[in-house]
């Protein structure tokens, strides 16, 4: 049997923490999942701020993870971290809960048909339809049940051999027929080990496991010759990682081809929470499942997937090093001898860098919320300017307007910012602009175009406009945002996501009073902007600053539009109610 690390034993947590963590905060009544503590410092990233101390972990289950440098795991990576493991006899759990045999007898006994026997000619053609061959249907076992249903086994180590413990039926013809799509045929019994399980080869040379959301896709894994393929039984949102890895030896590394949706993120996260960014990996497709990439690549390969793969992929980042090397050396110099983080990007206006503490400080994100018609485009578009006129590379999608009338809008700052044709030629060349465009687009595609655009050496990355994925629901709005702050951190970028809320009162602050409600989108964001029109002048009110804080009786940069240059320049002395003002703000293009 392999071993797995045991949870925390009742009130271990509370008595061990106190020995090694400088201070425990909970932050929140005990649940029947246990209460969440945030100690500090962080034994993994030494981060260590009074205020906001970064780590937090369960007191009943042991799972933690650092906000400050995203690392995640149990607790007895927890233990191994602070430089105080528990010992290798008490390190693991006793045994897995034993294995529900309900059914086994009964499904023995059960008349199972081969789909390839060809008893029901359609259910055959429809898995050749994707791209499924006979040989790989009968390596997967699968069976039928009457006309419409194909059965997947689902085997257990049941005394000295794999033994059917039950099975996994889907509807796959005439599904609009069909009041159920698929279920598990045995009532009580197993329903958390992989599908595949009795094709593990613990000799194989590459010790990994690719774990995929569906059937389809991992069958189509071993059509392309992809060893050690299985499927979740039960789909993403149904994640017992623990219980699906009881046969994977604990060395080995976990891939993760889930579908490229919303489901297929929760089940990465769910992995990743509970073995660690230390063990896995993920395949990023660039189509929504491995078996529609098949289909519209019929000579797809083993080595093309491998290729998509993102993420730590090795353990030895622990293994191998001496003790005294796990931990952090803490310098002898006090705060401000010790080196300060340096912005990775700015904006051209002093005024709203200074309120920034500097600028875009890497790994963070800035919320830029704004009605329409003001500017916004314009801003990022100068924003980005200026930062690749400084030799910062920068990425930008733009989902509004098509491509050509985008080139126009960034050749208006260059024309207005840059007189030398060679430094115009770098500053084109340190922009990286997306083709992606329109309603159709998805938050992951943009998140995948941010990927590629940070590996090719982006430090500052522009979303305009969030709003595009879901105008009415803030839900899918704020999740996108979500996964744009862990990729900021986990990349060293910024980003800046733009968001035109409805029905905003251009007079107000958007962030107060009846406005504040279109801002939740941003609430985690690092830094958090306003922008709205008063009088002629564009009005900058920056909310929030993630590295000084904001004055808030000053926290306001005013704007105005100058035509010829077809750029914003910063007004340090705007007089308001009725004043003219030179450069005024008379309508944007």
């Amino acid at each position: 049997m392999i071993p797995r690390y045991r949870d925390p034993r009742p009130g271990e947590v509370a008595a061990w923490l106190p020995m090694h963590a400088r201070e425990i905060k909970n932050m929140g009544s005990p649940t029947s999942k246990g209460s969440e503590l945030r100690i500090r410092p962080s034994p993994c990233c030494s981060h260590d701020k009074e205020q906001n101390p970064s780590l937090q972990v369960n007191d009943q289950t042991g799972m933690w993870r650092c906000f400050a440098c995203q690392k995640v795991g149990n607790w007895f990576t927890l233990t191994r971290y602070f430089g105080a493991p528990l010992d290798e006899k008490d390190r693991y759990a006793e045994s897995f809960s034993p294995i529900n045999t309900t059914g086994v007898k009964t499904l023995a006994e059960r008349e199972r048909r081969p789909v390839t026997g060809n008893h029901y000619p359609e259910l055959l053609e429809y898995a050749k339809s994707r791209g499924i061959t006979e040989e790989t249907l009968n390596a997967w076992r699968v069976s039928t049940k009457g006309k419409m249903v194909l059965r997947w086994p689902i085997y257990g180590f049941i005394g000295d051999k794999w033994e059917v413990v039950n099975t996994r039926l889907r509807v796959c013809l005439n599904k609009e027929q069909a009041k159920v799509r698929d279920w598990f045929e045995i009532k009580g019994g197993p329903t958390n080990l992989l599908i595949g399980n009795h094709m593990l080869n613990v000799k194989s040379e590459k010790k990994r496991v690719i774990i995929w959301e569906g059937q389809w896709d991992a069958m189509t894994a071993t059509q392309i010759g992809l060893e050690n393929s299985f499927s979740i039984p039960n789909g993403a949102a149904h994640v017992d990682v623990m219980g699906f890895l009881r046969y994977i030896p604990e060395d080995w590394e976990v891939w993760l081809g889930m579908d490229m949706d919303g489901a297929g993120q929760l089940a990465i996260e769910s992995f990743f929470a509970q073995l660690g960014p230390d063990r896995c990996a993920r395949l990023i497709l660039p189509h929504k499942d491995l078996n529609e990439w098949l289909i519209a690549k019929p000579d797809l390969t083993a080595e093309d997937v491998e290729a998509t793969l993102k993420g730590l992929t090795t353990q030895a980042t622990l293994k191998g090093k001496g003790p005294a090397e796990q931990f952090v050396a803490i310098s002898m110099g006090t705060d401000d001898e010790d080196e300060k983080p340096e912005p990775c990007a700015a904006t051209p206006w002093p005024r709203v860098n200074t309120l920034l503490a500097g600028g875009f400080f890497p790994g963070q994100t800035t919320g830029l919320l704004a009605p329409s018609g003001i500017g916004k485009t314009t801003l990022c578009n100068q924003i980005a300017v200026w930062n690749a006129y400084n030799y910062v590379k920068v990425g930008l999608i733009s989902l509004e307007g098509d491509r050509k009338a985008l080139e126009r809008k960034i050749k208006a700052p260059i024309r207005g910012m840059i007189q030398n044709k060679e430094h115009w030629a770098a500053t084109i060349d340190n922009l990286m602009i997306s083709n992606l465009e329109g309603s159709a687009v998805t938050s992951q595609q943009c998140l995948d175009e941010f990927q590629r655009m940070i590996d090719a050496g982006a430090k500052i990355l522009i979303l305009d406009n969030i709003d595009h994925f879901s105008r009415d629901n803030n839900t899918v709005k704020a999740q996108m945002y979500a996964g744009m702050i862990a990729q900021a951190k986990a990349n060293d970028v910024h980003e800046v996501a733009v968001w035109q809320p409805n029905k905003v009162d251009r007079s107000k602050v958007i962030n107060s009073g009846s406005q504040k409600g279109y801002s939740i989108t941003f609430q985690d964001a690092d830094n958090y902007i306003n922008l709205n029109l008063v009088e002629d002048f564009l009005r900058i009110e920056i909310e929030k600053a993630r590295e000084e804080g904001v004055d808030r009786l000053n926290n306001k940069v005013f704007l105005a539009y100058d035509k010829e240059v077809r750029c914003f320049e910063e007004c340090p002395d705007v007089q308001l109610n009725g004043a003219q003002s030179q450069g005024a703000l008379m309508g944007l293009p």
